[in-house]
């Protein structure tokens, strides 16, 4: 199993922020790992969402995602090719002068086959990266 959480200055509102988080279906023109995202159903602040990523493997997994506006999103898992576990969320805090600090944090676990490397990759390295692109992705939409 493993576990990361890692924090984010982003230059627009955490209102903003979130509509970026929750636009599912356009994960893939900003994050390069992510082969597809499929919204399977979406009622009020709840969806349900299929992605497809390759890292060093194709991975296939289905997430639950409730929103809390302004102040977030959480997720868990409901299906996979290779994952036991994958619950996670985004906590948004509010800086101001439209500033929010976006917080990621994330749990997985893998089948007992899987290599460790590709845990870890997804957990600890990719970790920063995603922040990185969802603050760019924000950043060019609302600045």
């Amino acid at each position: 199993m493993a576990k990361a959480e890692k924090s984010i200055e982003i230059e627009v509102s955490r209102e903003k922020l979130l509509s970026v988080i929750t636009d599912f279906a356009r994960y893939p023109e900003f994050i390069p790992d992510m082969q597809k995202s499929e919204i399977l159903s979406h009622d009020g602040d709840v969806w349900v969402v299929k992605y497809t990523i390759s890292i060093i493997k194709t991975i296939i997994y289905t997430l639950k995602l409730v929103a809390t506006p302004p102040t977030g999103l959480t997720w868990t898992l409901v299906d996979s090719n290779l994952m036991t576990l994958n619950s996670g969320g985004w906590r948004l805090d509010d800086l101001g002068e439209n500033r929010c600090r976006a917080n990621y944090f994330i749990e997985i676990q893998l089948g007992r086959f899987v290599p460790k490397v590709i845990t870890t990759k997804l957990a600890e390295v990719s970790l920063p990266k995603t922040l990185q692109q969802f603050k760019s992705r924000a950043e060019s939409l609302f600045r």
